[in-house]
Formats: C-alpha cells, structure tokens, sequence
C-alpha cells in the first residue's frame, strides 16, 4: 500500500511540475533536475528502504518525510514566483531566434582571456595526469586511477591558495558557459574565428576531462551541447521527452558511454558489471548514502547549524570535517560521498533546513525560467540558460553552496551579468 501511495504521489508531482513549468515538454532549469531527482530519489526509493539493517524506523520516516517535504515544497517556491510575476506557463513563447551576441566586447574579451589563461594554467600545475593511451587501452589499475584523481584534484585544490580554487570554478562554470556562447555565435556569424574558439575550447576542455579522471564534467558539456543544438536547429525551447534523437542521445550515455568509462575506472569490470553500476550510481547509492546523513545527524553528531559548507565553516572557526567527508570516516571508508541538496540541508538544521533549501531552489529555478522568457534572446542569454539548465542537474548530487558557485547554479548567472551589454552603463 505505501509503495502505491509513494508513486501515486510521484506521479501528482510529475503532473504539478508539468504543469507549473512545462519542464518536460520545454527546456527549462527543471528538465534535467527533475528528471534525475526522480531517478535518483523517487523511482527506487520504495526498493531501497531495507538496504541497512541498522537504520531505526525513525531514521527511515524522516528519510522518506524529507524527501516528500523536498518535493512539495520545491512546487511551493515555483508557485510563489508564478504568483510574484502573474506568470501562466501556458503562455510561454517557444520559438527562439538568435538576435546577436549581446555582450560587451571589453568585459568578455578580458574575462575568456583570462580563463584561458586559468585553464592552460591548471594544466600546467596538475599532478600525474593519464594520458590517451591510458584511457583508449585501460592500463591503468583502479587504485592508480583514483591516485590519479586524487592527485589531480589535490594538486589544484584551494587549501594551495585562491587563485586554484578560483581556477577549479572557473574550468567548471566558465570554460562550459564560453563553449555554449561560441557555439551560438558561430551559427549567427560568419566569422570563422568564433568556429575556432569553440572547436579549440571544447577540445582542451574534453581533453582535460579524460586525462584528469573527472569524467563527469565532459559528460554535463555533451549533455549541454545537445541542448544548444536542439534550440539551435528547431529555433525553439519545445521538445518532445520521446523525440527520437533525444531518445537516441540517452541510451547511447548509458548504454555505451557511461558503462565504458566505468570500465576504465575499474579495469575488472565486463560490460555487465560496467551496465549495473551505472544503474547502481543512478538508484541506489544516491539513496543509501542519504540514509546515512539521518542516522548520523542528530543521532550521532549534534545538528551543524550551517557548518556543512566550508564558507560559513571557516567564518565559525568549525574544523571537524564536512558531512560527505565525515559520514564515510565513521564507516571505515575514504573519499566524498556527496548526496542531493538537501542532504547538507538536513545536516545543518533538519526539517527547517530541507523546507527553506527547497523553497529557495524553487523560487531560484523557476525566477531563471521567467528571466529567459522575458529577455531578448541573445546569444549571450541562449548560452547562460544552457549553462543554468546543465548546471541545475547538479543540485541532485551535491549540496547548495557547491551548487551555487562551484557547479554554476549562481556563478553561472553571476557571469552573465558580467558580460552583458550593461545598457544601464551606456546610459550613464
């Protein structure tokens, strides 16, 4: 009976979301998000709740509680902002055409050198990379291969000063942000030097990926590629969920793209192995290592009240670690294990905390949403709302303040308005 009333419930969201949004028939902030909140904390929820024999029946109902209040109240802020701006979703205008470039040629030219310069320099200062050959043949082992990650990610992380942690949110958020923009100005130009920029950016940035180890971030730019593609070429935002291409472009990520680089990663695995742990990070490890953020917090650990991101954890002079490092050193493990959003919500102030965090990313998404439908469709706001679109995905996996400025949920928007024409400027 419970597993009938969890997907009945499932399904009124879909409904809602849909009809709130249209997130599954238009790209929007929540097509991507919902879509993976749904496979990773909604459809294999039901069949998860035994993993963990030790889980107290209370830690089991605040899991599945929390995660009813996450949903519910994500439509709330979407319906806050609808009411806020008279907004009716079923008069969105779908049709897009590129009008030009919108931005300020001083500020943009200054700010991709400077990225550029950002990323050649990350590649300069990073440790024992893989090389193609690595990765085209597996040689490597999966000890050497997270050596290899760990030590990328160590010889760039911020505790060696603020231009590398300036550096890792600059490759993650701007190198994508610039790859979209070039690739919306080389179908409005013909200029070939935008066509170089972008085939140039994009090689250096996959090639990154794949040598790094850090797999995920050239899986969101592919994803968010098909995007600019899609709007591109139907001169649209509307989508069929079903349409055959975008059919095609999923099952060839999970049947053969994922699978193969899990199989890199872990040399031991054949294409069966490879395919179940692909479904595996998909459904079951989101939620089984949620389950563990409650029955740690409160029970084992006192509630962070905001010490679970490193910012506000630093400004407290709170040294302990953060909860996807503490959790796995309580059951013996290593390494991050990084859950959605709300998560780190829980961690911080329990029910109070899911309910607020989940209010300001709806309000948030759905505020991006409106901004778009009511700008002029530049090639500069076609390639920030391909970046907020990718970039909201992440908020499945990690919590707010990652999300915001290290994935792009904020910083994207942030570098927006950077490099915009700044009319306000103009008239002054």
């Amino acid at each position: 009976m419970l597993i009938v009333l969890w997907y009945i419930f499932l399904g009124s969201c879909v409904y809602l979301f849909q009809k709130e949004t249209k997130c599954f028939s238009q790209w929007n902030t929540f097509t991507f998000f919902l879509i993976f909140l749904l496979l990773f904390h909604g459809i294999y929820v039901p069949f998860i709740l035994n993993y963990y024999d030790f889980l107290s029946d209370s830690v089991l109902i605040n899991f599945i509680a929390g995660l009813v209040f996450m949903y519910i109240f994500l439509l709330v802020g979407v319906w806050i902002i609808n009411l806020i701006y008279k907004f009716n979703p079923s008069h969105i205008e779908e049709k897009v055409i590129i009008l030009r470039k919108g931005f300020n040629p001083l500020f943009f030219w200054s700010v991709f050198l400077l990225v550029l310069g950002l990323l050649v320099y990350r590649f300069i200062s990073a440790e024992k990379l893989l090389t193609l050959f690595d990765f085209i043949w597996r040689t490597k082992t999966a000890e050497e291969y997270r050596q290899t990650r760990i030590l990328f990610s160590e010889s760039i992380t911020g505790e060696r000063g603020g231009l590398f942690y300036f550096t890792n949110i600059l490759s993650s958020v701007a190198t994508p942000f610039f790859i979209y923009l070039f690739y919306f100005i080389k179908s409005k130009t013909k200029k070939p030097v935008y066509g170089v920029l972008f085939w140039g950016l994009l090689s250096l940035f996959l090639y990154q990926g794949l040598i790094s180890g850090h797999k995920g971030t050239a899986l969101f730019l592919l994803t968010g590629l098909f995007v600019c593609y899609s709007i591109k070429n139907k001169k649209s935002i509307s989508f069929n969920i079903f349409n055959k291409k975008l059919v095609i472009f999923g099952t060839f990520l999970f049947l053969v793209v994922m699978p193969y680089l899990y199989m890199v990663q872990y040399p031991e695995l054949n294409y069966d192995r490879a395919i179940y742990s692909t479904w595996s990070r998909m459904t079951i490890e989101p939620n089984r290592v949620l389950q563990l953020y409650y029955h740690i917090y409160p029970e084992k650990h006192p509630y962070l009240f905001g010490a679970s991101s490193g910012w506000v954890a630093k400004s407290l002079g709170y040294e302990e670690l953060p909860p996807c490092a503490y959790i796995p050193r309580e059951f013996g493990a290593e390494g991050n294990w990084n859950v959605v959003f709300i998560g780190d919500a829980w961690a911080d102030f329990g029910f109070a905390g899911i309910i607020l965090s989940s209010l300001v990313v709806g309000m948030l998404l759905q505020w991006y949403n409106i901004w778009f439908i009511k700008s002029k469709k530049t090639a500069l706001v076609l390639a920030t709302y391909v970046a907020l679109i990718v970039a909201s995905y992440r908020l499945v996996s990690v919590g707010l303040g990652a999300g915001f400025l290290t994935f792009g949920v904020l910083s994207s928007f942030i570098l927006y308005v950077t490099l915009s024409e700044m009319r306000w400027l103009k008239r002054r």
